[in-house]
């Protein structure tokens, strides 16, 4: 038998119910806040592993960070000084305006919402704000503050879409990720621009430019 028109009309109020609360789960759950924090989970878990990026000429200092206490500066043969403390401001990023494989970063094709995470001293972690709608978002903060040689010897970045001003958030898009050895010559060499390639195999990414300046500490 054919549902009545009263017994349809019952109907369409609880589909409409049940809609509304999947999409809230939706929201909830489908991606991260922004957020203005320096700290974040680790990310990457059993992932594929970073890009390497070959040393453009300067020394690679050992990535093994030092010991507790032992920052006291002292003069080497080439005139260079151990322990001598650094700081690294982020200028600004550069995001293509497609991934790889041709799609857009978000709906409609507008920009993404940047941010930047960057791993040094072989476990420290600091991430960026995250700058929403944007193809060349711009710090201009010291995100890494007072460090030695030593611990800036690998800089593990990373660069995420987080999607965050979609009506529904999705799960944070990778825009690349690579390993940057220590190269002495940025010190005090103005702004320098580090670029990543996307990782191999992964076409849903862009690869970025980040530009950084690194100075020695006040």
């Amino acid at each position: 038998m054919a549902p009545s028109l009263r017994s349809t009309r019952r109907l369409f109020p609880a589909l409409a119910a049940a809609l509304l609360v999947a999409l809230a789960g939706c929201a909830e759950g489908g991606g991260p806040t922004p957020s203005n924090d320096n700290q974040f989970p680790p990310f990457d878990a059993g992932g594929d592993p970073p890009v390497l990026i070959p040393d453009a000429g300067g020394p690679i200092i050992d990535p093994t960070p030092p010991d507790a206490g032992t920052h006291d500066a002292g003069p080497l043969p080439d005139g260079s000084v151990v322990g001598e403390l650094l700081d690294v401001t982020l200028l600004r990023a550069t995001i293509p305006s497609k991934k790889q494989n041709g799609d857009n970063w978000d709906l409609g094709g507008a920009p993404p919402d940047v941010q930047v995470r960057v791993v040094y001293a072989s476990n420290k972690k600091l991430a960026t704000s995250t700058v929403i709608d944007s193809w060349a978002p711009e710090w201009n903060t010291v995100l890494i503050a007072g460090a030695t040689e030593s611990e800036l010897a690998i800089l593990d970045v990373q660069v995420l879409d987080f999607d965050a001003n979609e009506f529904i958030p999705s799960a944070a898009d990778k825009v690349g990720r690579c390993l940057f050895p220590w190269n002495a010559a940025w010190v005090a060499a103005g702004p320098t621009e580090l670029s990543c390639a996307p990782e191999i195999g992964n076409d849903d990414q862009s690869g970025f430019t980040i530009t950084v300046n690194i100075n020695h500490a006040p």
